[in-house]
Parts: structure tokens; sequence; C-alpha cells
């Protein structure tokens, strides 16, 4: 063998590496091993490839095939060890990206590398901005400082430069670090940069304890949901009432600090009671006076001078104390604050500074506590420095002769917090009264499931010490009774109770969790089990061990079985039940630790203002938000992720590497069995999303992107979706595929009877004030809300033409044969030889062919295989049927009015036998029969009917099974439609339509209502996407009849037959296009009186009702008409009012949310819209269609 022929020889035997996308594709791993494998946590096949054979085996796998299912799993993601010299020429490939930042590139050793993983957080974006007057605590390096976010942008400016960077500007930051929320407590977290754009407008959101919070619509605050966990919420969804997180403790990192404790007092004392013509401080009490005496004289070596006026005493001080006082001393009443090293002191030294300056200016009381200031920096401080002690502070403005006054109060349990104080001469005692203030009670709606889930209802007695910690008391009015309808807040002595009755739960749990695991399961152990077990033992273990409640109940009184696997069974099944409750009091801990961490407050009201300006914020990587504000509070940040996704795909000289990337929202799918309309072959269908994705990964290239499947479809397929452009529905090719592993899924429901299940995160498009199509994510959704759903479908197939011959190519052998005329015989006769080597490799006798000839007919699988070549003219008049040609149907349909108005009458009231061949459609209508005589004499088929009978019926094959290849069903709960149709004609549509209607319907003179109502899901769902393909805005609700034989569950979906008269789809969210209104009006002076005149309405509060949110909902043809009018008012050139005409011009209609529920985790599923890079990213997906965002590659 040549020395060629010896290095090929390893090339020719290489074999190609196979891709598994479960563990259950591996050789070896069966389901069985799946199962305990997954019971290990080995749930993917990248988990396997860097297990250990040691840890496969505690499943019960043998070491040998623990080997082999380990060496699979690493040869399907080629993992394979290197030697150094080989890394070294690796690292020789890795390049650069820039991050848009020359000093941020050099901070990072250049840009961010590749071939590595480098993590960012958050979402992509920015405009996620504050105003330039919100304060910000910040330290640099450990100095904290408290200024206007303007100011520390302009001060880092001048020091490190600006840079351009995406719609505004960055400056990077050395050494910064700002407060931040880290899940451990409120701690200095690093800044990576600063960042700055411009905006006209912000949101202003004040709060019943006083913050007032300027912010871009899309900023983000920290709140919780109606299932008791923390997310992040837009400003602009935010309504009043709204829990907003701040901040409980302020933890500073330890200093030394540089004022005593007398210093701290004297200091608080002083810019309470100070003034600086002549440098004094004032008071009426002798013993703080005494006090001061003795205090300047030891600090400063002075005797103070005395001054007594109106009973009051006027320590005058010197030089010695002014220099210590610094800026302090030169300040008037107005200018007061507090030096910033405070905020850094040890707490001591802050609760003597405090105490000192309440015994010199507050108010204790024994039901409140008030401080009053007329400096707004000073108040702005205070809160902050309360702050570092757990303590929250409520600011109201006053005006007194004139005069502003802040009053900054402490009501609640921080009353006795603040009468901890060491104070001199102010009593410290006050009531501990309940607060309007508190934690969010919306965090036991939580609870409440957890408990009944835990604890069973019908449990029976439980110990004691249990009961006690609930029992005859708040907790249980929230937990079991109705105590969250009168309650907003909850008080923290209600929260610590809640813990501690979870916690016990735990630890019971836990307890009896041990004597199960000790070993085997015998009597005396069982009945110690049962007595101690929070849940009902009988109906836990029912199912899990397939025995009746009876039969379980006996186990207590006369033992259990002798069988030892069937005591294993019963041992292992309560194992399973306490692992399953111990997870689910474990989550309920957790999240009661986090609401725990913060305090809360309560949104007041919520507006918009102009602002024409720079808004503001930080890049904080490692915990994404910072505290700032008049008040501490939690805000979201900016984030850069986004940008290196683009950056990637620049050429070198601008710091990119001529590359793609692909940018993965793993949150944003859907789980397998959700509905999407695509388009294949010139069809639209409406199949499960899971299905066609797992279709293009099994034939296409498929790369693990962070554990995520991801392939370009080599099959094309598209999807319908709104064009950005014009906000049509069209079809788009999809270009990538992607399935993710399991996350928590959300069904949302919407007011028409729409729903779709995706994940947390995933987006749904609804309408901003500027007039465009924006997302939102299922977490910031809540009921009142209005996204978009399709109000139109384009025709995709303008002629569908059905071709029996592939419809019935699966049937059995022989079982339908195709005829012809003399033309066809002709033709048959001319290719005799070609179906003679035919019949013979097919296995049939050769000599038959003769007879196919004779007969003018040929078996279908036969003419399958020679129909490429049959002329067209020919092909026009063939016929299908069984041996008999009695009943048959012609080799290929065209799909018309008369068979779409068939398949909609038979969805409504037919059936179909298969073993005589009939299809029955029932109906006494006399047009209904007229027109089955029409149609039976249309295609030469046997029709039977009587007039005493309402069964229509006929008799045929060929029809039988065209009925059932279309998967149109055969009883009510599984009656269905073609998909199809929903792409054809919209006469062929319309006739469908009618054809179900007159079957099915039920028609309202009065209303001017449709009704049709269907047991079968599928029916319904196709129902709710051809009526909105035609413009029909059509309603779905579910209707529960109580009958002899039981319950009976139907779908009712009507329409109303004046279209106008529909109130929720045809009509735009009001609060959206009243925000557009207000800004044109102020922008142009225009009154309300005359656009009201000139737009035809009545009164001018008709367009305060818009404006100011009243409104719900608009109609189109007002807003039409306010348009209009505008532009009659010589309001032109706005791009704002251009886009909301493009918007009420496209396919788009808007449904209101009415719930979001989580109901399940399971593997999720993501198309990628960008057909030639075009940005469409949506498509119509769920039950009655609604438009969703999808996963993109930038």
């Amino acid at each position: 063998m040549s020395p060629r022929e010896k290095k090929a020889e390893p090339i020719e035997q290489k074999e190609e590496r196979k891709v598994y996308l479960k563990i259950e594709d591996l050789p070896s791993v069966g389901n069985a091993t799946a199962a305990k494998l997954k019971e290990i946590g080995f749930s993917t096949i990248e988990s396997l490839a860097t297990a250990t054979i040691a840890e496969l085996s505690a499943a019960g796998i043998s070491e040998k095939r623990a080997a082999e299912i380990i060496a699979a799993a690493r040869q399907a993601i080629e993992i394979s060890w290197v030697t150094a010299k080989d890394l070294a020429e690796l690292k020789k490939t890795v390049g650069r990206i820039t991050t848009g930042s020359k000093t941020l590139d050099k901070l990072i050793g250049g840009g961010v590398e590749t071939q590595t993983i480098t993590e960012f957080f958050g979402e992509y974006g920015s405009g996620k901005c504050v105003a330039k007057g919100t304060y910000v605590i910040y330290l640099n390096p450990t100095q904290p400082h408290l200024e206007p976010i303007e100011a520390i942008y302009e001060k880092y400016k001048s020091l490190h430069g600006e840079l351009p960077y995406g719609q505004g500007f960055i400056v990077p930051l050395r050494g910064v670090r700002v407060f931040s929320f880290t899940g451990d407590g409120v701690k200095p977290v690093d800044a990576a940069f600063m960042y700055r754009e411009w905006t006209n407008e912000l949101v202003v959101i004040e709060t019943k304890r006083g913050r007032v919070l300027k912010v871009t619509p899309t900023h983000k605050l920290l709140s919780i949901n109606e299932e008791g966990e923390l997310t992040w919420m837009e400003a602009g969804r935010i309504k009043p009432g709204a829990p907003i997180a701040t901040p409980c403790t302020l933890i500073m990192e330890k200093s030394k600090d540089s004022l005593s404790l007398d210093d701290a007092y004297f200091l608080g004392l002083f810019i309470a009671e100070g003034g600086a013509n002549p440098l004094s401080i004032t008071t009426s009490h002798k013993a703080l006076k005494d006090w001061l005496a003795h205090y300047i004289e030891k600090r400063f070596g002075f005797i103070p001078t005395v001054e007594i006026h109106n009973g009051a005493f006027r320590i005058l001080l010197r030089k010695p104390v002014k220099e210590f006082l610094k800026d302090l001393a030169e300040c008037n009443a107005e200018e007061k604050f507090i030096p910033e090293f405070l905020l850094n002191a040890s707490s001591e030294v802050t609760r003597h500074f405090l105490a000192g300056y309440i015994d010199g200016d507050g108010h204790i009381s024994a039901n409140s506590i008030e401080i009053l200031t007329m400096s707004p920096k000073l108040a702005l401080s205070l809160s902050y420095l309360f702050s570092k002690l757990g303590i929250n502070t409520t600011i109201k403005e006053k005006n007194v002769n004139g005069g502003r006054y802040y009053r900054v109060f402490i009501t609640g349990e921080d009353r006795q917090l603040v009468c901890s104080l060491p104070f001199k001469i102010k009593h410290r005692k006050t009531t501990n009264r309940n607060s309007a203030y508190g934690y969010p009670s919306s965090i036991f709606k939580f609870l409440r499931k957890v408990f009944k889930n835990t604890i069973t209802p019908h449990r029976g007695r439980m110990k004691k010490s249990l009961v006690k910690t609930y029992r005859g008391k708040t907790l249980e009015d929230l937990l079991t009774k109705n105590g969250l309808s009168a309650r907003k807040v909850v008080n923290s002595e209600t929260l610590l109770a809640a813990h501690k009755l979870f916690s016990r739960l735990k630890k019971d749990l836990r307890d009896i969790r041990r004597m199960l695991e000790c070993g085997e399961l015998n009597d005396d152990a069982f009945r110690k089990v049962y007595r101690r077990l929070p849940f009902a033992l009988r109906t836990a273990l029912t199912e899990k061990i397939n025995r009746h409640k009876s039969s379980i109940g006996n186990y207590l009184t006369r033992g259990l079985p002798k069988d030892r696997s069937l005591r294993e069974s019963i041992r292992k099944a309560l194992i399973t039940e306490i692992n399953s409750r111990f997870s689910k009091i474990e989550e309920a801990i957790e999240k009661l630790d986090k609401i725990r961490s913060l305090s809360w407050d309560f949104v007041s009201q919520v507006y918009y203002e102009p602002y024409n300006d720079y808004v503001y914020d930080f890049n904080v990587p490692e915990t994404e938000n910072f505290v700032g504000g008049n008040m501490p509070t939690i805000f979201h940040n900016s984030q850069i992720c986004h940008q290196l996704a683009v950056n990637v795909q620049l050429p070198l000289e601008r710091g990119g590497l001529n590359g793609g990337a692909l940018y993965i929202d793993t949150e944003n799918s859907l789980p397998y069995d959700e509905h999407v309309l695509i388009v294949e072959d010139d069809l639209v269908h409406l199949r499960k999303i899971g299905e066609v994705v797992e279709g293009a990964l099994s034939c296409s290239e498929v790369r693990i992107e962070n554990r995520s499947y991801v392939a370009e479809p080599k099959r094309k397929i598209e999807v319908l979706a709104f064009d950005p452009e014009d906000y049509k529905v069209k079809p788009f090719k999809v270009t990538a595929v992607m399935k993710h592993p399991p996350k928590k899924i959300y069904r949302i429901k919407l007011a028409s009877g729409r729903e779709v299940r995706v994940t947390k995160y995933h987006n749904l498009f609804t309408l901003n004030e500027y007039g465009e199509l924006t997302t939102i994510s299922t977490s910031d959704l809540s009921p009142g809300m209005f996204i978009a759903i399709p109000s139109k479908l384009p025709t995709i197939s303008e002629k569908i033409v059905l071709d029996l011959s592939d419809i019935f190519s699966k049937e059995s052998s022989g079982g339908f044969w195709i005829y012809g005329d003399e033309e066809f015989k002709l033709f048959l006769r001319s290719i005799s030889c070609e179906l003679r080597g035919i019949a013979r490799f097919i296995g049939i006798d050769p000599a038959r062919v003769d007879n196919w000839v004779a007969r003018r007919s040929i078996p279908l699988k036969v003419y399958n295989l020679i129909k490429h070549s049959v002329p067209s003219r020919i092909l026009n008049n063939l016929k299908i049927a069984g041996k008999c040609k009695k009943n048959s149907l012609p080799v290929k349909i065209i799909l018309d009015e008369d068979l779409a108005f068939f398949l909609g009458l038979y969805a409504a009231e037919g059936s179909k036998t298969d073993i005589n061949n009939q299809v029955i459609i029932t109906s006494k209508n006399e047009y209904v029969r007229e027109f089955m005589k029409k149609f039976a004499s249309k295609f030469g088929l046997n029709l039977r009917i009587r007039k005493d009978n309402p069964d229509i019926i006929i008799t045929s094959k060929p029809l039988i099974t065209l009925l059932k290849k279309l998967g149109v069903g055969d009883r009510a709960n599984s009656k269905n439609a073609p998909s199809f149709i929903l792409g054809a004609d919209e006469k062929i549509r319309i006739a469908w339509l009618e054809g179900y209607v007159i079957g099915d319907g039920f028609r309202s003179d009065s209303s001017r209502q449709i009704n049709c109502e269907t047991v079968s899901e599928s029916l319904a769902n196709f129902l709710l996407y051809l009526t909105a393909s035609l413009g029909i805005p059509s309603r779905n609700r579910i209707v529960v009849r109580q009958k002899m034989d039981g319950t009976h569950v139907s779908r009712s979906i009507n329409w109303s037959t004046n279209p106008q008269r529909e109130q929720s789809l045809l009509h735009i969210p009001a609060t959206s296009f009243g925000r557009l209104l207000r800004n044109i009006r102020e922008k142009y002076e225009i009154t309300m009186k005359e656009l009201a005149e000139k737009a035809g309405f009545k009164i001018e509060s008709s367009i305060w009702q818009i404006e100011s949110g009243y409104l719900h909902n608009l109609q189109r043809e007002k807003a039409g008409r306010i348009l209009s009018a505008l532009e009659d008012l010589n309001v032109r050139g706005e791009e704002t009012i251009e886009k909301f005409m493009k918007l009420m011009n496209g396919d788009i209609w808007f449904d209101e949310v009415v719930s979001i529920e989580e109901v399940g985790e399971e593997p999720t599923y993501d198309f990628e819209v960008r057909p030639n890079g075009k940005p469409v990213e949506n498509f119509i997906a769920g039950y009655g269609g609604i438009f969703l965002h999808n996963t993109f590659r930038i």
C-alpha cells in the first residue's frame, strides 16, 4: 500500500458524527434507563457527557453500560482532550469583538473573546433610563456620595470621556460601586459604565410614601405579581395600587468612624436646631443646654456663652466649632444637608446622629413620629440614613405661610426602631398601631395554594403544636378564609408567622422522610407516619399504589399487607409524595425570604409629562439593578448584550469579525402542543410547533447552543406573520428552528376566548403611544392590557387541487383503482411493456396487464409509478374508486365552493361508517337536501334520501376515504376542518362557513348574532381562525351543562352580523391613542373644544375621556375622525399619526388580557423569522390566533 493510500485510509473509514436530541436517542438508553437517569439529575446529553461512571452507577446501571452511555454522549457533542501545545495553537485563532467603547474594550483586554462563553445579564437594548435629577447613592471606591445621576455622569465623562453607543452615549467607570439588590440584601456592587440618551417624555410615578420617580416608559421597577414572585415591571405598565420594592436596609461596608458618638449626636442636633448668624444652637430644654455646655467645653476647649430669649436657650459657638462643622456652619434652613461621610458611618454613629436630630427637631407622640425640615436635600438624605437602620420613612410636602416644608414620618412597626435610639430628652414610648404600609398581601395568594396543596383540607385532626402556629390568628384568616379580600398589606409579624409555619412543615416532612428512608416499612412505623403526616394519607396513596381508599384505611387498623413488594411500593409512594410537597414548601420559604428582605411602597398615581432632555442609567452586570430616587428605590439597568451581537458582524477594522451572531433568548418559547400557522407546499397548515420543529431538526444540520438545539431548515417552511412595514399578514420564511430545555409555562387568556401557552418571558405585541407595535413579555402582562391578534389572513392558494392519487397513496394494496376512457385505454396499450415490467417488480402476474388495458383501469399503486408520463388531457378525465367503478371521484378535484360548502356541512351535521362506506348528513333543512342532490349529481354519486328520515346518505369509498385523509373526524368530539381552507380564496372560506352555519348555527334576528356550538376543541379553534381570516370578530366561550349522564362541556363561537357592534376586537387601546393625542394638541396648541368641534363631537369632554385614560378602548371610526380633524387643523408631517393610520389599515386587532396563570413545565420550541435579514420576528400561534414574537439571530 502506498503512503498516499495509507494516508487516505482513515478518511475513508471515518464515520459521520451522529446527532442525538434527547437522552432516549442515545445507544443503550431506553425509556426505563432514561427515567432512572432523570431521577438522579441527568436529563440532557451534555450532563451525561460530563458525568462519571460512578455517578451513573447510582441509578442502578452497570459500569460497562454507564461507560457506553458516557462515550456516546461525548461523541455526540464532540468532547475531547487537547494538549497544551494544541491549545496554544487554538488560542492563535481567538478574536476580539468590540463592545462599542474603546475604553471599555481596554478594560476587558481588547474586547470580548471569541471561542469562549461570555455571560451578560439582563435583556438586550437600552432606553430604560431615569430623569437627570434622580439621586443615586454610590461609592468611589469607599467614599459614599449621594448625587443627581446627571452630575455623576458629567463627573466621569470629564475623567474618562464619552463615546457613542446605540441610540446614545456611554461613559466607562472604574472603581465605582452602586448599591444593588443582590438577593442577599442591598449591598455595593461594581458598575461597568453609565449611559444616556435623549427622550421627549417621561412617566411620573408617585407613591403613598412620597416617592416621585421620573423614568422612561420602558424602565423597569421591581414589583411582585399575584403568584408571589418578584418581577420587573415596565413603568409604562404600572397602575395605581401596584407594589414597588424598596431597600429594607442599605448594607454599608465597614469603615473607620471619624466621629465619636457624642460628635455624631452634636452634629445631628446642630443640623436640627443650629443657625449660621450667629453660629449657635437654640433649645428650650435645660437638660439639653447643660449637655451642650459640657460637650463643647470638653470637645472644643471653651465654655460657650448661653443667651436666654423668651424661655429658650441660645448657645453661641466659636471658631473651633465652625472648623468642625465646615460648610454646615454657613447654611440656612433651606440649604441644610447631611455630610456624605455619615452615609458610610457605623450603625452606632448613625443612631446617635439621628437621636441628636430628633431631639432637636423631631416630634414623638404615642401614635406618630414626625420630623420637619425646609431643606429638600436634607429630607432626601434622612430617608437614606434611616434606610441604613432598616427604618422606612414617608415624606410629605406642606406649605406654611408661603414657605415649603418637608415632613418626614415614621409609621407602623418602624416606630419601635426609632424609639430605641439614644435620645437625651425625648420619651421612648409609642404604641405599635397597624399601618397602611407593609408587605403586599398578594404573596398570600401563592401561600394559600401551597398551604392547601401541602396540608390537605380533609386531613382531619392534626398535632396541636402545628395547629397553634396559625389557628385563631390573622394567618389563619389569610390562609384558609377570606382575609385577602379585606387586606392590601400585611405586617411583618404575620409574614414571620407564615415563615414559621412553613418552616415547621418543612421540618416535619424532613423528619418523616428520614423515618421512611431508614429501612423496610413495618406496621408501627406506618402508624407513626400517619399520625405525623400533615396531609390525607388515603388520597395521596390511592393512585400511586392503585388501591382503594378503604383498603389503605384497613392498613392502619389491620396492618400492612404481608407482600414485601407491596410494602416497598407504599414506602416509595410516601417518599415521592413527601418530596413533592417538600419542594413546594421550600419554594414558598424561598419566596418569603425574598419578600421579607425588601420593604414595599405602593403606587398612588401615574402620569406622563413632557421632558425633552437626556435620561441616564447605570450598567450593573452582576445584579442588573441599582438604588436611587428621592427616597431609596430599586431601579433596573441597561445592558450591553444586544450591542455585542451587532458588533460581531462588523468588519475587522471596526472591531468586528465579519461574522454572525446567534442571540438566543431561551425564554421566548412555546410548548410542543401549541398550534402555529405555517405554509408548506403553498398550503396553509395548522400544526403543533413541536411537531414542526422536531421534523425540521431531524433532517437538518443541528448544533447545540446553550443547551438548545438550533437548525436552519433544509425544507422551506413559512409562517404567517405581520409585515412590520405595513402591518399586513403575509407568509415569511422560517430561517431557524429551536428546541429548548423544559421551562415553566403560562397560559394567557384573552377576552375573546383566545389563549396561548408560553414561557414567562415570551414576548407578545401591544400598542405604544407612537402608533407602533411593541413587544411585551408574559411577566409584564396583567389583566386589562391589550395585545395584538390577526384580523385578516391572505389568500395563499388561489386554486387548490386535491390529487387523490397522492392523498390515497398510502392506502392498502389493491384498495383503489384508476379508471379512464378510450383515450386512457390507448395510452395504457402504448406502454404495456413498461406496465408488465412494473407488475413483475411489485409481484403481480404480468399477464394481468392485458386485462387492465381491456378494462381501462389500473391499480392505484401502479398508476402512481407512471402518472408522470400521463398526458394532462387524459389526467383530467381519470376517476378513482374501489374495484367497482360505481360512486367514483375524479382523481384531481378542485376545491370549489360546492366542495367547501359540503365540508362545512359535514363538520356540522355529518358522520360516516367505514363498514358500509356511507357518508351521512343529518338534516331536515330543504336547502341542505337540495344542495346534497346537486352535489351527488355533480360527482355521479349514489344518494339516498327519504322524506320521513333526516339522514342523507352517500355511499362512496373514495369520498369516505377522502374525508378520513382530510382529518375531518367522524364524531362530535373529533370534528375538524382541513386547515388549508384558511389559505384558500375568500369565496371558498365563506362557502365552508356558510355550510357549517346552516348545519349547526343559530341566527338571532333580535341581537343580530350568529352562534355555533361544538364539543370539538379543534373545530372551535379552526372556527376562530377562519372567522378572523375573513375579518369577522368572533368570540369563544366555554359552555357547561349538567345532564343526567354527567357534565357536558362545549365551546360556543359567536359573532355579530353587524361587525360594528362588536365592542372589543374592532377597537384600539384608548390609553396609547390618548397619549398621542395629548402630545399633538400641546405641540400645536389646539384646545379640546376646537378638536371636538372639528371631529364632530358634541362636547369637548369626549376628547378629555380619551386623553385622561377614562376610556379603556376606542372605536376605530372615532379615532379616524380625530386624526382627520387634526389634519384639518393643519397638523402635518407627524410620524406618529402616520403610524397610527398604517396600523388601523393593517391586519391587526387588539384583544384584552383577562388572566395569566402558571400551568406546568415542558420542553419548549421556537422559530426565527428573518428572511434575507428582514426583521419580521413574529408568527401566529395559539388557540384562535395570537401574534407572538420570536427568537432571532442578529
